[in-house]
Order: structure tokens, then sequence, then C-alpha cells
């Protein structure tokens, strides 16, 4: 191949490089407002309070509470613990298509 066949390929190669390096950087920031939107979530969720679970339970015994409240709670958890593991594993994808 002749030198200028070979500059020709190389800003080829180039011009790719920059095109995937800009994929990932705009991967990265929908990642990282995924993880602010998580924090966002959490944040915003209404954790029940001890009176809050005695002032909603019906059945009027002191000492039992109704337990769909903390059910709810550990959605909440589970939900959020799959998001950070997605945008965690999402986030080893990069890196490894970085060493590339």
């Amino acid at each position: 191949m002749s030198k200028n066949a070979d500059i020709k390929r190389l800003k080829e190669e180039n011009e790719d490089l920059k095109s995937q390096i800009e994929k990932l950087v705009e991967k990265v920031d929908n990642l990282s407002q995924n993880v602010l939107s998580t924090k966002e979530a959490s944040s915003a969720i209404k954790w029940p309070q001890f009176n809050d679970i005695s002032l909603n339970c019906d059945n009027g015994r002191s000492g039992e509470q109704e337990e769909p409240l903390s059910s709810e709670k550990k959605k909440s958890v589970e939900f959020l613990s799959n998001q950070y593991d997605q945008v965690l594993k999402e986030l080893d994808q990069i890196k490894a298509e970085i060493k590339e």
C-alpha cells in the first residue's frame, strides 16, 4: 500500500474511534442521569414511620401492624437495588468497550 492509502485508512479509523467514543460518552451521560433519577426516586419515597403504621391500623388492637407497608418498602428497595445493579453492569460494559 502507498503512504496515501495508509494515511486515508488511518484517518477513517480515527473517525470511527471518535464516533465510538462519542457514543460511549453519551451512554455514560445517560447512565449518570439514570443514577440521579434513581436517587431522586429513592429520596421521594415516603418511608413509613412507626406512628404512620399505627395510625393506619384499622383493627383497633395495640401492637399489631399492617404488613402491606413493609412489603411496599421491600419492593421499593428491591427496585432501587435492581436499577443500581443494572447501572453497574452497563458501566462495566462501557469500560470493557473502552479497553478494546
